[in-house]
C-alpha cells in the first residue's frame, strides 16, 4: 500500500493499525500468522505466514451450495 494514502483508508486497508490488530491475536491453527512488517518510503509490506491452496473467496465461490442442495 503506498504510504501517501495510509492516514486516509478504511480501516480494513490501514497498514499500521492492520499488522497492530494483527500482532495481538493468538497464535491459533486457522488464523494465518503476522510475521512482520516493513516500510519502503512508498511501500508498506506485512509478511504474513504461506497459506497454500488459494484465495479464500475462490475457495467459497467453488464450495458454495448450488440451488439443488439446498
Amino acid at each position: 500500500v503506498g504510504t501517501g494514502r495510509v492516514n486516509d483508508c478504511p480501516v480494513h486497508e490501514n497498514p499500521k493499525r492492520e499488522a497492530r490488530v494483527l500482532r495481538s491475536l493468538p497464535v491459533h491453527a486457522n488464523i494465518v500468522r503476522y510475521i512482520d512488517e516493513f516500510e519502503d518510503g512508498e511501500t508498506h509490506a506485512l509478511v504474513m505466514e504461506y497459506a497454500g491452496g488459494g484465495d479464500l473467496l475462490d475457495y467459497l465461490l467453488e464450495h458454495r451450495p448450488t440451488h439443488s442442495e439446498s
